[in-house]
């Protein structure tokens, strides 16, 4: 239950206290805060996915509610910890059908193909590639959001490394269901940065998308995502921080 949810995330960064530096200290009850928030929004009526006031970066559209990992700044500090609920269906993508995602969405957003959404449906990189055409000069290249090692979702993680990837404006798909997508333009800027956890002495990279607009939060990237961006010799850094 989500009361649980609260009391062990509590009890974890209360533990924390002695052992943690005052910058880490500060991070995890902004990251307490938070979790206690998306725990309690998640009681609330749902609302509609992309209006009302539900801001769209921070709606997963694999399970129809905030992504679980929002979080601030904490993801570019090395030795921070963070939570993937497994109800956010991380690595696990759902085969067609099976999610309300589609039924939820706005259909006046989604009706028909725009400049700005879509629902791509039976989706490949061709049809991905067809729609970034359509919303950009044609310099692009798709990303695809790896799939980690294990299944983390469920586990207390810690970051290893973080290592800045790319900023785009361009646009990002999520699926949702295998080969079903809704993809969109960011309302801003994205830093689209990698962080490397190993919580069983294997590292898995994740990709986490931080927003730079009226939301300004981080959260991490279903696996089997896209995001679409600028060709890399043109956009992409990667320097660990």
């Amino acid at each position: 239950t989500n009361l649980k949810v609260i009391l062990f995330i509590l009890k974890r960064y209360l533990i924390c206290f002695p052992l943690c530096s005052a910058n880490l200290i500060i991070f995890t009850m902004a990251r307490f805060a938070l979790s206690v928030f998306v725990a309690v929004a998640s009681l609330a009526t749902p609302v509609s996915a992309w209006g009302g006031n539900v801001q769209g970066d921070l709606y997963n559209p694999r399970s129809s509610e905030f992504y679980s990992t929002m979080n601030g700044r904490a993801f570019w500090i090395n030795g921070a910890e963070f939570y993937i609920n497994p109800k956010d269906s991380f690595e696990y993508i759902p085969s067609d059908g099976y999610t309300n995602c589609f039924d939820d969405l706005d259909e006046k957003l989604f009706s028909k193909r725009t400049d700005h959404a879509a629902i791509i449906k039976g989706g490949s990189d061709d049809s991905l590639t067809q729609w970034a055409e359509e919303i950009t000069d044609g310099k692009f290249k798709l990303f695809h959001v790896p799939m980690p090692n294990e299944l983390l979702s469920g586990k207390v993680l810690s970051i290893d490394k973080t290592k800045f990837l790319f900023r785009t404006e361009l646009g990002v798909c999520h699926q949702p269901e295998k080969e079903n997508f809704v993809c969109h333009k960011p309302e801003g800027p994205v830093d689209i940065i990698e962080i490397t956890v190993s919580p069983n002495g294997k590292p898995s990279a994740l990709w986490v998308a931080c927003h730079h607009d009226s939301v300004d939060f981080c959260h991490v990237l279903n696996a089997g995502d896209v995001v679409i961006a600028p060709p890399l010799n043109k956009n992409l850094r990667q320097t660990h921080l």
